[in-house]
């Protein structure tokens, strides 16, 4: 059972490698607006100035 599962889905990539790798670029470009989102909420985070006091006082 696992080879035939192993041979359908190698057949399968090699018919929509296309699709597949449009499905990675959106897949990364997705993560990556997710890690832009959290490093603006991040930077939101830190702009009040008390947080950068802070900061600098720990630093």
């Amino acid at each position: 059972m696992a080879s035939q599962g192993q041979k359908t889905e190698s057949q399968e990539s090699s018919n929509s490698l296309n699709e597949s790798n449009v499905e990675r670029v959106i897949s990364v470009s997705a993560q990556k607006n997710r890690y832009l989102l959290l490093c603006q909420r991040l930077l939101l985070l830190k702009k009040p100035p008390t947080m950068k006091k802070r900061s600098s006082s720990l630093s």
